[in-house]
């Protein structure tokens, strides 16, 4: 039977349209049950989970600096720049994204801010594919700047945020670092300054030895990369200091891929006129099971005063739970692992204080049981990536912040933590601005000793920064699980 021209083309249309419909209803199956995530390239396949936390601002500024930035395929890297302005006004933003060398000249785009406002920066578009950035943020007004980025490294996936610092400095620290088996870690210094400048790095053990220490230079306007694996590897517990001959900014991006744990985070170092007596922590978890492991690295910055004394505080409640008292060696790191303090396992309303006597730098590491697949995701963070030294404030800023509906398989699940822990009630105000300058105000009352999260998904949806009062000094985090 012979089948006229007209009749085989419509065939071949319904063939191929039928292919396209199979097609297409396959793939919006495997999104709906979670084995294909869309993300900001394309697909991401199933496991693209994290979570990132990150301490807020204090105050707005004019000039905010990153050391880390990546738009690399391979692994891959999506970076985003999230600008909040709290004026009542417009601002005009410049942005200088500073490559590595070789990777070709440094690019300065310029942005327009609407009032009271969330603007984003997908920063792959800005500069292209394969490059290693750091970014320098100009306004004409004080704005809060900060990065979020969304990445598969060795097959594993996660996400990381990190406010801006907004100063430079000579001397940065890094209590956490790891280069163990499963462990990357890598120091990001990016020099601004308009000469070359002779950098030092120095890594030392949790005794106080220094275990290598490195001299290069990092050209005028460039970002430089250093893995840390390179040049102390296998050590567990190692803490890092960064000495320039020029101001310059320096960050620590670590990524982990051994066993069931998987992720990774990144923190903006601390200065020496950050180290402090006391420490706050407002978001802090353990189990008994273990599906939540929390450690709290202490270092002491000075190197001339001998051994510290420092005591680890818990609040729940409204009340104090329990402490624990140890030694820092002079020059070394402490490593506690909070899961071993009985008195602080299973409470989902735990704050810590790090007290100590004399002046040390602390950080948070906190490995989770990842509650949408059964893998395991990692986030690290400092105790406070904004403004230096505001340990403690009556206003906090933190520009990104995304949520979605629990119906979208592309979930965000977004929780603001506040912690008060003076010995009065504080009355807070968040105001949750959008991108199109209208924004929605909650009020809270925490009482004395108090930790309170909120869910932000309960509130609003989508993209949206947040500005914090409050009538009483106070510490204020988000996190955000994808």
């Amino acid at each position: 039977m012979k089948v006229s021209l007209s009749k085989r083309k419509t065939i071949t249309l319904l063939l191929v349209g039928g292919v396209l419909f199979l097609f297409i209803g396959i793939y919006a199956w495997l999104v709906y049950a979670g084995y294909v995530q869309l993300g900001a390239k394309g697909i991401i396949g199933k496991g693209s989970r994290g979570a990132a936390l990150s301490k807020g601002a204090t105050a707005p500024s004019k000039t905010w600096y990153f050391a880390e930035g990546c738009t690399r395929d391979n692994p891959e890297f999506d970076t985003f720049l999230c600008l909040q302005n709290p004026q009542d006004k417009q601002v005009t933003v410049n942005v200088t994204f500073a490559l590595a060398e070789g990777q070709g000249n440094n690019v300065t785009k310029s942005y327009t801010l609407p009032k009271k406002s969330r603007f984003t920066i997908n920063v792959n578009d800005a500069v292209g594919q394969e490059k290693d950035v750091a970014m320098t943020v100009s306004s004409t007004e004080p704005i809060v700047a900060e990065r979020a980025m969304y990445f598969v490294y060795n097959g594993k996936y996660g996400s990381t945020s990190s406010v801006g610092s907004p100063i430079l400095s000579q001397r940065w620290y890094f209590p956490e670092g790891c280069t163990g088996s499963g462990f990357d870690e890598w120091i990001l210094i990016y020099n601004p300054q308009n000469k070359d400048t002779d950098v030092q790095v120095q890594f030392r053990n949790q005794d106080g030895a220094v275990v290598k220490e490195q001299k290069m230079k990092v050209k005028a306007g460039r970002r430089l990369s250093l893995k840390a694996n390179a040049l102390a590897p296998d050590q567990w517990q190692i803490w890092t200091y960064v000495y320039s001959n020029l101001p310059v900014v320096a960050e620590r991006a670590m990524y982990v891929a051994t066993g069931d744990k998987s992720g990774g985070s990144n923190s903006l170092g601390r200065t020496n006129r950050e180290a402090d007596t006391s420490w706050y922590f407002g978001e802090n978890y353990v189990t008994s099971s273990g599906s939540f492991q929390e450690y709290i690295l202490v270092i002491d910055p000075q190197c001339n005063e001998g051994n510290k004394q420092v005591t680890l505080y818990g609040y729940s409640g409204g009340k104090q739970i329990g402490s624990a008292k140890y030694t820092l060696p002079q020059c070394g790191r402490l490593t506690i692992p909070v899961q071993a303090i009985d008195a602080f396992k299973d409470k989902t309303d735990l704050a810590i204080v790090v007290s100590a006597d004399k002046k040390i730098i602390a950080e948070r590491a906190i490995y989770a049981k990842h509650n949408f697949g059964g893998g395991v995701f990692v986030w690290d963070v400092t105790s406070e990536t904004g403004i230096p030294g505001a340990q403690l404030s009556k206003t906090w800023y933190l520009p990104e912040g995304f949520t979605t509906s629990a119906q979208n398989n592309l979930s965000f699940l977004e929780y603001l933590i506040l912690f008060n822990p003076t010995k009065n009630k504080t009355d807070v105000s968040v105001s949750f601005m959008k991108n199109n300058s209208q924004a929605e105000v909650k009020k809270f009352s925490i009482p004395a000793h108090t930790r309170l999260p909120v869910q932000v998904n309960g509130i609003l949806l989508g993209e949206h920064s947040m500005a914090i009062s409050s009538t009483q000094p106070i510490t204020a985090e988000r996190v955000i699980f994808q």
